[in-house]
C-alpha cells in the first residue's frame, strides 16, 4: 500500500465523490458485471478533497477523469502523468469498500 501520507483518496469524507467514480466505471462498461475488467489508480498531487483519478480497461485504454466535477479530462491527452498516480490499483469492488467506509462514517 502506498505511505499514508501519500493517499489523498483516504481523505476523502464525501460519498458522492465514490458514488460518482463508481457511476462512470459503469458508464464505461466497467461495472459490478465487468468488475475484474478495469481499475482505477488516483491522483496524489491534491489533499484528498476529490482527487483526479484515472480508469484503467484491461485492454490499455485510459479515461482521466477530473475529481471535482467527475468530468473527463479533456486537456490530458491519453492518460495523467504515471508519477502523479498511485502505483496501487483499485477495482469496482474496492471502491465500493471505500463508499462502504465513508458512509460508515457519518453513522
Amino acid at each position: 500500500m502506498e505511505n499514508e501520507a501519500n493517499t489523498p483518496w483516504t481523505k476523502v469524507s464525501d460519498p458522492s465523490y465514490f458514488r460518482q467514480v463508481l457511476g462512470n466505471m459503469a458508464d464505461l462498461g466497467f461495472g459490478i458485471r465487468n468488475s475484474t475488467t478495469a481499475h482505477v489508480r488516483f491522483g496524489l498531487t491534491g489533499i484528498g478533497h476529490a482527487p483526479n483519478y484515472q480508469i484503467e480497461g484491461a485492454d490499455g485504454s485510459t479515461h482521466c477523469f477530473r475529481g471535482m466535477g467527475h468530468a473527463p479530462a479533456r486537456d490530458v491527452e491519453s492518460e495523467f502523468a504515471p508519477e502523479n498516480l498511485s502505483r496501487e490499483t483499485f477495482s469496482y469492488a474496492d471502491i465500493q469498500g471505500m463508499l462502504s467506509r465513508v458512509v460508515g462514517r457519518d453513522r
